[in-house]
C-alpha cells in the first residue's frame, strides 16, 4: 500500500517504468541517466524503501499491515515489540529463509515453536494476537514506549533528516531533471552523438 505505489512513481521519474522508453534510448527519465544506471538506482531505492517499511512496521506495531490483518504479531525474546535491530535483521535474514528454495520458511512446519530460520536468527516469535495474554501485551507495549521515550532525540534527528531530503533535495532533483528534459527538447542542450562502431 505504501512501498509499491512509491516505487512505481520512482520508476516513472527515473525512466525505468516498463514500456516508458525506447529499448535503445541513450538517456531515460527526468534526470537523463543511462538506462543501466537508472535501473540500478531503482533497485537500490526499492531495497531501501522495503527495508524502511519492514523495520518501521515491525518495530512499532509488531508486524506488517498484512500480519496485523491476519491477527499475527512478532515479539522478541522478552515479549516486547522487536527492537529496530531485530526488525531490520529479521527483514534481511528472510533472505536466508527464502534462498534455499524456501526451506527456511517451510521449517516452521516441523519446528515445535513454529519458527522460521529468520525468526531463529534474530530471536523473534510470531504468535496469534489473541493467544497473547493482555497483561503481557500491555507490559510489552509499556517497555517499548519507555524505550521510545529514551530515544526521542535520535528519532527527532532522523525525522529532521528525512524532512530535509523530502523538502529540499528531492524537489530540487526533480526540478533539475525537468529543466534538463525541457532544455533538451528545445534544443538548447544537445545530447552526445552516437559513435559508430566502424573505423575507416
Amino acid at each position: 500500500m505504501i512501498v509499491m505505489p512509491t516505487m512505481l512513481l520512482a520508476a516513472w521519474v527515473l525512466g525505468t517504468f516498463p514500456g516508458q522508453n525506447a529499448a535503445d534510448a541513450e538517456s531515460v527519465g527526468l534526470f537523463g541517466m543511462s538506462a543501466k544506471v537508472a535501473k540500478a538506482v531503482t533497485k537500490v531505492l526499492q531495497l531501501v524503501l522495503y527495508d524502511m517499511y519492514f523495520t518501521a512496521t515491525m518495530h512499532r506495531w509488531g508486524g506488517t499491515w498484512g500480519m496485523k490483518f491476519s491477527g499475527m504479531i512478532v515479539l522478541g525474546r522478552n515479549l516486547a515489540m522487536p527492537s529496530k535491530g531485530q526488525a531490520r535483521g529479521r527483514y534481511w535474514a528472510t533472505l536466508f529463509s527464502v534462498l534455499p528454495l524456501g526451506l527456511g520458511l517451510l521449517s516452521m512446519l516441523w519446528d515445535k515453536r513454529k519458527r522460521a530460520w529468520h525468526d531463529r536468527i534474530v530471536a523473534t516469535y510470531v504468535v496469534k494476537w489473541d493467544k497473547v495474554p493482555g497483561r503481557i501485551v500491555a507490559a510489552a507495549s509499556r517497555a517499548t514506549r519507555d524505550a521510545k521515550e529514551n530515544s526521542s532525540e535520535e528519532a527527532s534527528t532522523l525525522k529532521g533528516l528525512v524532512w530535509l531530503i523530502l523538502l529540499v533535495f528531492a524537489p530540487g532533483l526533480i526540478v533539475l531533471g525537468l529543466a534538463r528534459l525541457i532544455l533538451g527538447k528545445l534544443g538548447i542542450i544537445k545530447s552526445k552523438p552516437k559513435e559508430s562502431g566502424t573505423s575507416a
